[in-house]
């Protein structure tokens, strides 16, 4: 946005990432020439490609996906709600989550539905490109794709269907599957009597890494690459946590938080930009114009013997999304979302 200048409209959402209902609703109204987004999300969420594609057609929206949490899907024999298999402008792919190529490396896809010219993709990677092209880099995004789909575990069932249908033969009510996450390589595991902080805690003593967690959940990740000693050790990890949690008490948890309606009072390239500027406290830059991002990091669940400290109040975000960007005006949220102490950048004598 900064290096095209451009000012982005957000999809109202009460979550993170917009259900299609949302999205739906959004492109009723004056839309923004094009749409980005994201599915499946980090959680494994989906969005209803077909209806939502449908409708940037019927409102002359371009349609972008960046399918970066499913990248693994694309290859998977029984997935039939691909992005390329609807009416998009550009879908993104990002091999190194998943398939195992080296970081910094995308592929980017151009749909025969497309109106966008490949001159224009070339010019627009051309823009962020800051050195010469990795031939590395690229020769392990062929590789990582061409090994994922030829290798035979992709054609077996997904670890994260496996371990939900093993999670459901325990038939106990202290752990359970978030049934919105249906991302058959993933497992979101939460429970009545234990915050994700602390079922994460848990799985780590029995030898169990995760990928995210937070007040309310903890999120795993698998892939192809998980060999079946690896499920075998999950499952265990699963019913010992379940069979220690059984006479805990039920906890509270924080209520959710809301997400955000942003309001900008300028460009993101006009306040990055700016050469008057002052750093201040989140606490007492309300009603400030923002000339950076703050993005939302996780906390760190560290080994058994260790203090860590537990947010209560997360605005339930993957890691690395922006809760802050430049030419946005902090308010309230932004202080309860990043904590009142969260240095910040701001425009000086702006509010």
């Amino acid at each position: 946005m900064i290096l095209a200048d451009l000012t982005p409209e957000y999809v109202p959402s009460t979550c993170a990432m917009p259900t299609t209902e949302e999205v739906l609703r959004y492109l009723q109204l004056k839309p923004a020439p094009y749409l980005v987004l994201t599915s499946p999300s980090y959680r494994g969420e989906r969005l209803n490609l077909a209806r939502i594609s449908a409708a940037c057609e019927q409102a002359g929206v371009g349609l972008i996906i960046d399918e970066v949490h499913g990248t693994h899907l694309a290859w998977s024999p029984d997935n039939h709600d691909r992005a390329l298999l609807h009416h998009t402008q550009l879908v993104i792919h990002s091999p190194h989550k998943y398939c195992g190529s080296l970081v910094q490396g995308a592929l980017i896809h151009l749909p025969l539905s497309s109106d966008v010219h490949a001159e224009e993709v070339e010019a627009a990677v051309a823009l962020t490109s800051t050195t010469s092209c990795s031939n590395l880099i690229r020769l392990t995004v062929d590789e990582s794709v061409r090994r994922f789909a030829d290798s035979p575990r992709i054609q077996s069932r997904p670890a994260g269907l496996v371990l939900k249908e093993h999670l459901e033969g325990l038939r106990t009510a202290t752990l359970h599957c978030s049934g919105s996450a249906t991302d058959p390589w993933k497992l979101v595991l939460k429970s009545p009597k234990a915050s994700g902080f602390e079922l994460a805690r848990r799985l780590l003593r029995h030898g169990v890494d995760h990928e995210f967690s937070d007040c309310d959940e903890v999120v795993l990740i698998f892939s192809p690459a998980n060999t079946e000693s690896d499920i075998r050790i999950v499952s265990s990890a699963l019913a010992c946590v379940a069979r220690e949690l059984e006479h805990s008490v039920n906890a509270s948890f924080p209520p959710k938080m809301s997400m955000r309606s942003p309001r900008l009072a300028m460009r993101p390239r006009e306040a990055y930009f700016q050469t008057s500027r002052e750093r201040v406290q989140m606490a007492a830059a309300i009603g400030r114009v923002s000339c950076e991002s703050v993005a939302f990091e996780p906390v760190e669940v560290v080994s058994e013997g260790h203090q860590t400290a537990e947010v209560t109040k997360s605005p339930r975000m993957p890691p690395g999304a922006p809760l802050l960007i430049p030419g946005e005006v902090i308010g309230e949220w932004h202080v309860d979302a990043c904590g009142g102490t969260q240095s910040v950048s701001v425009v000086r004598g702006c509010d």
